[in-house]
Parts: C-alpha cells; sequence; structure tokens
C-alpha cells in the first residue's frame, strides 16, 4: 500500500490528422488511486494534462479522461505524443487478484481498443508461530515488528480478529488516520505489502520461550 505504479501512453499522431478533439480514457480498479495529473513529452506547446473522474462503477472501479482539444491535434501533426501518470496502490487492493489499469483513445467519434491491462498484484505474508520441537504446536503469546528495506517501522491495523477468522489475525499496513495495532497471535497474515524486503522482529515471547530470530 502507498506504492506508486507507472503508467505510460504512446499515441502517434498522423501527419494528415483532421481537426478533431482527441479523448484519452483510463479506467482503473478500486484498489488503485489514479493520479490526475499527466506530464506530455513530445509534443509542440503541449506538456501536461490532467485527468478528470468520468464516471465510478458498481464494482468501485473508476473510469477517467482528459480530452486534447482539436487545434491542439492538429499542431501536433506527426508527432509522437507520450503520456506518462502514476496511480497509487491504495487500501482496497485485493490480494488474490490483481489490480488492472486500461486505457483507450476516443478520436473522431471512434473508440481505439483498449491497451493491455497493466497489473498490479499487492504482496501477503503468512506467519506462523510454533515450537521448535514440535512443529505441530502453535504458540499464541508472541507479539512482533515489521520494517521494511529502509529500516522504518511498518505500521499495521487489524482488519480480521482470530476470534472470528480461524484463529488467523488478518492485519493490513495502516493507511492515515488508522489506529495501529500490535502484530500478535500464533498465526497471522500481513496484506498490502510493497515488493521488498521486510524484516519480522519477535518482541515479546510466548510465555516460558525465548524470543525467536528475525525474518
Amino acid at each position: 500500500i502507498g506504492e506508486k505504479v507507472p503508467f505510460k501512453v504512446t499515441v502517434k499522431i498522423p501527419a494528415n490528422v483532421l481537426e478533431t478533439d482527441l479523448k484519452i480514457v483510463d479506467t482503473i480498479t478500486k484498489g488503485l488511486t489514479l493520479n490526475t495529473a499527466v506530464t506530455v513529452t513530445g509534443g509542440t506547446d503541449y506538456s501536461s494534462a490532467t485527468f478528470a473522474l468520468d464516471v465510478t462503477n458498481d464494482d468501485g472501479s473508476k473510469v477517467y479522461s482528459f480530452t486534447i482539444p482539436a487545434a491542439t491535434v492538429k499542431a501536433n501533426a506527426g508527432n509522437t505524443l507520450v503520456f506518462e501518470y502514476t496511480a497509487t496502490v491504495n487500501k482496497d487492493a485485493v490480494v488474490v487478484e490483481p489490480e488492472k489499469n486500461t486505457a483507450h483513445l476516443e478520436y473522431a467519434n471512434n473508440a481505439i481498443p483498449d491497451t493491455p491491462p497493466v497489473q498490479t498484484f499487492p504482496v501477503a505474508y503468512d506467519v506462523q508461530k510454533v515450537d521448535s520441537a514440535d512443529k505441530t504446536v502453535v504458540l499464541s503469546g508472541a507479539e512482533f515488528t515489521l520494517k521494511n528495506a529502509a529500516n522504518t517501522e511498518v505500521k499495521v491495523t487489524l482488519i480480521k480478529a482470530a476470534s472470528d477468522n480461524n484463529n488467523v489475525n488478518v492485519y493490513r499496513v495502516a493507511v492515515d488516520g488508522e489506529t495501529a495495532a500490535k502484530i500478535t497471535g500464533g498465526t497471522f497474515r500481513i496484506e498490502g505489502l510493497n515488493d521488498e524486503e521486510y524484516t519480522l522482529t519477535e518482541t515479546k515471547a510466548p510465555t516460558g520461550y525465548k524470543l525467536g530470530d528475525t525474518v
């Protein structure tokens, strides 16, 4: 969660282009938050654009677009325009399915097919604390801290308690405004992680046991 995903759309404007608007449409799933500022390169007197929200679908996905005015399209006849923008992985990202983003162009009342979807896979870790001598014995009562590759503690929030989820606590990386929770339990899952190295350190051992190794 919080990781930025880059996107790029490349448009070749024909040399004999009609003087008509060109619309770029982007559809993004609810686990991604579109950053609406767009950087444009390769153009004549045209270096930026801004997406506007058109519609929010029932499944939480959103459709954004911006229009290149006809005069700007004509002024860029023969140019290759490159549009670059980003989206941020948010708390609604689903671990078991990729988040997707597609874009297409609308020109002279025709729609050019969507680009192949860009897929983003959120990361989750499943952890179980067991007795070193008998790995069938799951140990409760331990507490842990999680740190990222920069050695900064990662705050998490509890989204499913073990009592309601087959004795498995499920945590997600916390976003601004959410209450941080201690990572506890013999079996737990941490969702919403980025694709980087993390360390999990036991800070409190179960009664009668010593602290385990950092993993």
